[in-house]
């Protein structure tokens, strides 16, 4: 039996909510799908260059940028053309803050946050200056890489460590002001609505998806359809389709027997070789190339 998705976001710990990963990255590639959460995410750029899209204004990221990804906003990141790019994620829940929700802390600088009435900035760049780059700026960037080495150790004392950094974090924040004011009424209603459609898409990607059908379903006729999933996502509901299907079937090659075939049609192609086809243009590797990664010459 061939069995669902997994969850393509990290998943945390409830007890101490917080986890990182490094990614490298070819050119002109998806770091990530379009995709949303509920959790806070940071990213550093290390090296190289990254288009960011987060809930459809554009962003470029260089070396040295600091990304902050809100809860519920939709973002998709790709690679520049020509050039190689490592990313540093740091995933996490203002819960890791603790909850001492009586406390004068608590309610002052993190609940505002947690309720969503104020916002993460989405991007700190050391390119705000061209004279120079603020202070503030690099201690925030040395804030982040520490973060990254100790979040996913686990030594005595790390907990603590890891609230001071991120309480150091949030006071620079709040010292220059740079909070955004958390969406309200109608601009609400139009996150809904996206977080809606493309949860459908997530939903049933497997299955014989028809655009026009879709369309319908939301009430709308097909043109602004993909006129308004192309300003969501920044792709065609096509290409949006064929990356969710493509990340399931990378799961089943990792960690099933079940032949190509049957990935295939267990993902929604009923084509093995446009199924391969696809899956060659979005990974840059063929499907049996990809499980030999994993399982060596005696792959199926």
């Amino acid at each position: 039996m061939i069995p669902r998705p997994k969850q393509q976001h990290i998943t945390l710990n409830p007890s101490f909510p917080i986890k990182s990963r490094s990614m490298y990255s070819k050119p002109d590639r998806d770091l990530f799908y379009c995709h949303w959460h509920p959790d806070i995410e940071l990213i550093y750029v290390e090296e190289g260059m990254i288009d960011m899209r987060i809930d459809k204004q554009p962003y470029t990221l260089c070396k040295g940028d600091i990304c902050m990804i809100n809860a519920n906003q939709i973002h998709h990141g790709i690679t520049r053309d020509h050039v190689n790019s490592r990313v540093h994620l740091v995933v996490f829940s203002y819960d890791v803050l603790g909850q001492g929700m009586d406390s004068f802390v608590y309610k002052k600088y993190i609940a505002p946050l947690k309720r969503g009435t104020l916002l993460l900035p989405n991007i700190l760049t050391s390119r705000q200056n061209k004279d120079a780059t603020p202070t503030w700026i690099h201690a925030c960037q040395d804030i982040v890489q520490q973060l990254l080495n100790c979040s996913d150790r686990h030594f005595i004392g790390r907990e603590l460590l890891i609230q001071g950094y991120f309480f150091q974090f949030l006071s620079i924040l709040y010292q220059h002001d740079l909070f955004n004011k958390g969406k309200r009424g109608k601009k609400k209603d139009l996150l809904r609505r996206e977080i809606a459609i493309l949860t459908y898409f997530k939903n049933h990607f497997t299955e014989d998806m028809s655009v026009p059908v879709i369309a319908d379903l939301f009430g709308f006729n097909e043109d602004y359809f993909y006129r308004l999933f192309k300003n969501i996502t920044g792709q065609t509901p096509i290409h949006y389709m064929h990356h969710l299907r493509i990340q399931y079937a990378k799961q089943l090659l990792e960690t099933t027997d079940h032949s190509i075939t049957e990935i295939s049609s267990s993902v929604g192609f009923d084509s093995v070789s446009y199924f391969s086809k696809i899956f060659k243009k979005l990974a840059d590797i063929t499907p049996r190339a990809y499980r030999k990664r994993f399982y060596g010459e005696n792959a199926l």
